[in-house]
């Protein structure tokens, strides 16, 4: 100030004001109050996406948030903007001290080509498996009767199926006419490459094909689709020289040390091809080897049944070297060696080409055993054997003490339940089901009885028909006592550790009754089927086929809570008429 000059009291007031607004500015937006001010940060998106909120306010110092949303089909390929980062579908800005803009890219999902398409043909149809590709929702077919299907060119294939799921069959195709296929995975606007191109050729009629001797064969005993290759094996009694493979376990039909009783054969799905075949042990004309399984892991087939004067051997590699046992340092030894009475029940244990033993154990006291059906536990990958033994044989069967039921019933035979390692060295436990009467083959010897291992407890079930009144049954379930005057079925819940019988309960009516097989459903329920004489089916009312059928006997279906409590639905299935 100029000394002697003073300037007005409005013009003090001006100058004060502009001070205290310059102030303002320099301290970075803050109000009179002190408090921060606050900066608009924007969004934006390209196509194929969003990103939420449009906008926010965001005040000096802080952070913003946004949710970044691609659309079916893309994936974000980059978020930028106010130095932020992305975690997840979440980008974070840095400190906002200005106005800035977040933006969001999309691009399209980059899809793998679907790999190992499969392509097997039926009757004027053919069946497509993949495997699953990642992040993809649904699949694509292209298909024709020429090669070199290109996906980008619609004259190179016949015809285009959307959005469908493994497996796919396509059906109403010609027969005899060869297809080509490809694949692509797709998930919204995206697609993969294409597959590999696989061809098939449908036929016409079924495929059926001869395997036997020159001599009288038996009946094939067991059957099964093989959970790894897909091939078809096939067991049953031969008698006489069959057209055994090269470099199969047993080509001479002396090779059991008489001529041997069994067969095994694999087969390709069409039937085309005998892949491999081999005779079997025992060689005793009573003996039979009845019941097989294969390993879904190792794709090992397991044979059960009876024989005498059959010898077990230790666990060995395909080229027949012991293999080491890592908790005892020793080779691997079969479980039983000889037979411990009259004939045993016996395990054998083959590698899926057929061409070696890899083990193999005897299973029995000084009684008659005959081991009938097997089952492989889906949770440890123990071996689960069920049959019979023919009477007490003056002691127990090897392992019964601990078991559910450890002495021998009474009657012409009692039930036998087994649980082997899967190498065939241990007996992990046994146990004896059933009452003072037959409790195998009461209806028929035909009417062999089952064994199965649910996949979600690990619990063991066993169906069967018996004659005994006091078949070991528990409180609550379906039928504690005898529901008929003759024969009936059974259903028997077991622990893992056969330690504990759960549930059990007679299944049937007046007359004659046997349930002879046994599955489970997608929600643990179970179902039976089996041979009734009778009309008096549990659970029959609202059935498909609620009445007993014309004839002296009927299939039927049942299916019954996991607990063996409750019949949810029964149905005959038979001859409506004569």
């Amino acid at each position: 100030m100029i000394k002697g000059f003073a300037l007005p009291s409005t013009t003090l007031q001006f100058l004060s004001l502009l001070f205290l607004l310059l102030l303002t500015a320099c301290s970075g937006g803050s109000s009179s109050s002190g408090s921060p001010a606050s900066f608009t940060v924007a969004a934006t998106a390209g196509s194929g996406g969003g990103i939420a909120p449009a906008s926010q306010q965001v005040d000096h110092g802080a952070s913003g948030a946004f949710q970044i949303n691609p659309d079916t089909g893309y994936r974000t390929e980059s978020v930028a903007g106010c130095d932020g980062n992305l975690s997840g579908n979440t980008y974070t800005t840095g400190p906002i001290t200005e106005v800035c803009e977040v933006t969001a890219v999309f691009a399209l999902l980059d899809l793998g080509a679907p790999s190992n398409v499969q392509a097997e043909a039926g009757v004027s149809q053919v069946m497509l498996d993949w495997d699953p590709v990642t992040d993809a929702l649904d699949y694509h077919i292209y298909y024709g009767e020429n090669p070199g299907i290109d996906i980008d060119t619609a004259a190179s294939y016949d015809e285009l199926l959307m959005e469908v799921t493994a497996p796919h069959v396509i059906s109403g195709l010609t027969n005899d006419i060869t297809y080509h296929f490809v694949v692509t995975a797709g998930a919204g606007p995206a697609e993969s490459p294409p597959s590999v191109e696989v061809s098939a050729t449908p036929f016409a009629g079924a495929v059926s094909t001869f395997f036997g001797s020159d001599a009288s064969d038996g009946r094939p005993f067991s059957m099964l689709v093989h959970p790894v290759n897909g091939d078809v094996y096939v067991l049953g009694g031969i008698s006489g020289d069959a057209p055994m493979t090269e470099g199969a376990w047993i080509t001479d039909h002396s090779g059991c040390g008489n001529p041997c009783r069994s067969a095994l054969a694999r087969f390709t799905p069409d039937l085309a091809e005998l892949v491999a075949a081999t005779y079997l042990p025992p060689a005793n004309i009573t003996a039979a080897l009845t019941a097989m399984v294969a390993d879904p892991v190792s794709g090992d087939i397991f044979v059960a049944g009876q024989g005498s004067g059959f010898s077990g051997a230790g666990l060995r590699d395909e080229d027949g070297e012991p293999i080491i046992d890592p908790d005892t340092g020793s080779a691997y030894e079969p479980y039983q060696v000889s037979n411990g009475g009259n004939a045993d029940g016996v395990l054998l244990r083959l590698n899926a080409d057929l061409s070696a033993r890899l083990a193999a154990t005897n299973y029995g006291g000084p009684a008659t055993e005959h081991l009938i059906s097997l089952a492989i536990s889906p949770i440890d990958g123990d071996l689960y054997v069920l049959g019979a033994q023919f009477g007490s044989g003056g002691s127990p069967a090897p392992g019964t003490a601990g078991g559910a039921q450890e002495t021998y019933a009474g009657g012409n035979n009692d039930l036998l339940i087994a649980r082997f390692s899967p190498q065939l060295h241990e007996l992990r436990q046994a146990t004896y089901l059933g009452g003072s009467g037959t409790d195998w083959g009461a209806a028929n010897y035909d009417s062999y009885p089952a064994i199965l291992v649910h996949p979600d407890s690990g619990d063991v079930y066993v169906v069967n028909s018996v004659s005994s009144t006091d078949f070991p049954t528990t409180p609550g379930a379906l039928q504690e006592s005898v529901p008929g005057t003759n024969t009936n079925g059974i259903v028997a819940r077991l622990s893992g550790d056969l330690s504990e019988l759960l549930s059990s309960t007679y299944f049937g009516g007046d007359n004659q009754w046997a349930v002879t097989s046994i599955a489970v459903a997608a929600d643990g329920d179970l179902y039976i089927g089996g041979r009734a004489i009778g009309n008096s089916l549990p659970g029959r009312e609202g059935g498909a086929q609620p009445s007993f059928p014309f004839g002296a006997a009927a299939g039927f279906v049942s299916r019954l809570s996991a607990d063996l409590t409750t019949v949810r639905q029964s149905s005959y299935f038979g001859a409506l008429n004569s």
